[in-house]
């Protein structure tokens, strides 16, 4: 797993979180990422729910959530996939794979507060969820809720480096940028 710094504190304007990873096997709990302040209290997590192929995310704010959003059999071991899931202001939630959306659904907005530990490939849990097994490719996280045109424009650059090299990347036309 992977330690990262104190702090992910401000998620006011939302989250964008693209994950590429190639899962091993089993592996339900396993995290992507996980923003911690203590087991239940203002976390975020994003990976694997409670089984092998349920991709799932969910904030818990003063120890408790508005929903955990899953999508069953999304997570595929052995395969390269890109994962993104998109909290806006409010806490709607998108989950997409390869660029597709899996699921949508709500959860709580997180409380700005600074975070550790933070991780990746680990829960913080404390109940004994596994690490994550397979491979991480790439990850990377946004303090707000990005705009579908930057969200896709992310998805397509990551979908061909990793997933689809036959396909090119989004191009933003200059007012976009």
């Amino acid at each position: 797993f992977f330690a990262l710094p104190d702090g992910f504190n401000d998620f006011r304007a939302g989250l964008t979180a693209f994950v590429v990873v190639r899962p091993g096997p089993g592996g339900a709990w396993s995290r992507f990422i996980d923003l911690d302040v203590g087991p239940a209290c203002e976390n975020i997590v994003f990976g694997r729910k409670d089984t092998a192929d349920k991709l799932g995310f969910w904030v818990y704010t003063n120890s408790n959530t508005k929903g955990k959003v899953e999508a069953p059999g999304t997570v595929v071991a052995g395969e390269v996939q890109s994962f993104c899931a998109l909290l806006a202001p409010g806490g709607k939630v998108t989950l997409y794979k390869n660029g597709a959306v899996v699921a949508t659904g709500d959860t709580s907005m997180p409380k700005s507060t600074p975070r550790k530990p933070n991780t990746l490939a680990k829960s913080n849990s404390g109940g004994g969820d596994p690490l994550f097994k397979g491979e991480f490719f790439e990850i990377l996280l946004y303090n707000r809720a990005l705009s579908e045109a930057e969200r896709s424009y992310v998805e397509s650059y990551l979908n061909a480096k990793y997933v689809d090299a036959t396909v090119p990347p989004a191009t933003f036309r200059p007012t976009e940028r």
